[in-house]
């Protein structure tokens, strides 16, 4: 019944940064997963907050939410401490939180020391999996 609950919050998180989509990337994506469906591996450079790098194939037989934002996004900002209570409660639940950006290292550990907003849960930066989705706004979040 927690995991149940659980992964309703993430459900509601996911649609809420979705719904503040609204910045447009400087890039042209391409079509986003259709439910029911394989999505497409992530990947990143680099990664914070975990020792080894992160995949879906890792993260089999738990809930993933998988979130795409920028240090420059407002909407994203904001969102990180519902993000950080979010990976507290229910990481021992099963919920996964990864965070990928198309920013370098340097300019997130940058951001987190000029803002003092710590990300706690795993930050690919580097990343161009937002294409494979096909993002074209962020904040947006797919819940896997």
């Amino acid at each position: 019944m927690n995991r149940m609950r659980g992964i309703f919050w993430c459900i509601c998180v996911a649609w809420g940064l979705w719904g503040c989509g609204g910045m447009i990337l400087p890039r042209e994506g391409g079509s986003s997963p259709s439910p029911g469906t394989r999505p497409p591996e992530i990947s990143a450079s680099d990664w914070l907050n975990v020792d080894a790098p992160q995949s879906l194939a890792d993260l089999k037989g738990d809930v993933a939410l998988i979130e795409f934002w920028a240090t420059w996004c407002g909407p994203c900002v904001q969102g990180i401490p519902h993000m950080n209570e979010l990976h507290k409660e229910y990481a021992a639940e099963g919920l996964r939180i990864v965070s990928l950006t198309a920013e370098d290292r340097a300019t997130v550990e940058a951001f987190q020391e000029r803002a003092r907003r710590r990300i706690e849960y795993p930050i690919g930066t580097g990343s161009a999996t937002s294409d494979e989705y096909g993002v074209t706004g962020i904040p947006h979040a797919f819940v896997v």
